[in-house]
């Protein structure tokens, strides 16, 4: 499904789940033990996580916009 054609309420909603997916990525590290290694692999991906948060609020931007344009 284009972005084009998808409704305001499931952008707001794909916007959402982003964020957090990206909000995990860069809080896991902090709540994992020091020796990890996967503490490590989570550290070294912190980029892919502010993409996440980056997109995510995009996302429900547009939800929001194209929302309010169709209200009025």
């Amino acid at each position: 499904m284009k972005l084009s054609s998808m409704p305001p309420r499931q952008l707001m909603l794909r916007g959402f789940a982003c964020m957090l997916i990206g909000l995990a990525i860069l809080v896991a590290p902090q709540l994992l033990s020091p020796a990890s290694t996967l503490r490590e692999a989570i550290g070294g991906s912190a980029w892919v996580g502010w993409l996440a948060l980056v997109l995510g609020a995009g996302l429900l931007v547009a939800g929001w916009l194209r929302q309010g344009r169709r209200d009025s």
